[in-house]
């Protein structure tokens, strides 16, 4: 179990799900920009390497770019990676050892044992000169891909048929998202977390390590090709901040988290919200606590008794909301996230909003609202 596993793999997790909805609701992106690096393939393990690698190479210019405030938790994932084939290796004392997914593919176990261990130890080579010239060559970038290839052995418990063989467009792909990171809004004034964890907040879930935290902003890097907040990355970063204030940074009460982002890598984007655009500060908290008791318990329901709360009075629209053509949102929480749900009895369309689930149209009558509504047509939209 781990905190991805809880978010996004785990059955029974309705509950834990319709809080964070509940709490949370998804305010969407209201940007649309253009795609800078679409993939080269769309496979899922083609995507997955250069998000990986990407990761590498971002950490990598970070450290360089933030000498002063850089903490990093130390070895590499990949290091782990390249200890677990290497005791395979010892294990056997067969000449030849298979690799691969379906262990298709034999190699000679000495002499790919001697490839792993230098081309690690050239990978660490390349890192150090990267981090006393910033010069980002083709052999980092190849070093970033091997890196990667091990992380597999990691994670997933395979060793890459390809481990030793780096694909050219790879390199040509992973150069290109590096030279559109807009690397000003990652330098840090007091504090550059790499792959940060949470004491015992990650305990807590057997496992839970963030990619970023950069002064009081905790950022994910998504590397896909969709531009979307995905309801499932907005729970899985929110619960980091909610570890945070469980078990602190690598343990630690300070910092404190204020905002929380996504770098979205082929957009070259950095999407932020203050966590205040929710709730205060301090009220976190409460949401903490009740965080870690619906992850204890699978049956527990707490949105149920705190919604059974609020309709003992009707469900207020937020007075000083204002219908904008150039801006149409939700009057309850203000997402510009919906789709369409029918038809009103006049004729109007209804809309659902996918943040707070809940249903309105344009004939919404707020008292700020009115006057406005009755000159614009939103049949449009």
């Amino acid at each position: 179990m781990s905190l991805t596993s809880i978010l996004k793999k785990e059955k029974g997790r309705i509950n834990l799900k319709s809080w964070f909805q509940y709490h949370f609701p998804n305010p969407g992106l209201k940007d649309s920009p253009e795609i800078i690096v679409p993939p080269f393939n769309t496979h899922g393990s083609y995507v997955g390497e250069i998000g990986t690698a990407f990761d590498y190479l971002f950490r990598f210019n970070l450290e360089r770019i933030n000498k002063k405030t850089v903490i990093s938790r130390g070895n590499w994932v990949a290091e782990s990676g390249l200890e677990s084939i290497l005791l395979n290796f010892e294990i056997s004392k067969e000449k030849y050892i298979s690799i691969g997914y379906y262990r298709d593919r034999p190699v000679n176990r000495i002499a790919f044992k001697k490839f792993l261990e230098t081309e690690f130890d050239q990978a660490k080579e390349n890192h150090k000169e990267f981090i006393k010239n910033g010069k980002m060559t083709k052999d980092l970038v190849k070093s970033s891909l091997f890196l990667a290839k091990l992380d597999v052995k990691y994670r997933a418990g395979i060793t890459d048929s390809n481990l030793d063989n780096i694909e050219p467009e790879k390199i040509d792909e992973l150069k290109k998202l590096i030279d559109i990171v807009p690397w000003n809004d990652f330098k840090t004034e007091k504090h550059c977390f790499l792959n940060p964890s949470f004491g015992k907040g990650s305990s807590f879930v057997h496992g839970a390590d963030a990619d970023l935290i950069i002064d009081n902003t905790l950022i994910d890097i998504k590397s896909s090709r969709n531009f979307k907040l995905e309801r499932g990355d907005l729970n899985q970063i929110i619960g980091y901040h909610l570890l945070s204030i469980i078990g602190g940074i690598n343990g630690k009460k300070t910092p404190k988290i204020k905002e929380i982002g996504i770098y979205f890598a082929r957009y070259g984007y950095l999407w932020k919200l203050p966590l205040t655009d929710y709730h205060k500060l301090k009220d976190y908290e409460n949401f903490a606590n009740e965080f870690m008791e619906l992850i204890k318990d699978k049956e527990l329901s707490l949105v149920e008794k705190k919604s059974a709360k609020r309709t003992s009075r009707p469900s207020q629209i937020n007075p000083e909301y204002v219908i904008d053509k150039d801006d149409f949102k939700c009057p309850f929480c203000t997402s510009i996230d919906f789709s369409r749900h029918g038809k009103s009895s006049s004729g109007k369309f209804r809309y659902k909003c996918k943040g707070c689930n809940k249903n309105y149209s344009t004939e919404i009558e707020t008292t700020a609202s009115v006057e406005m509504m009755k000159n614009i047509n939103f049949d449009d939209f």
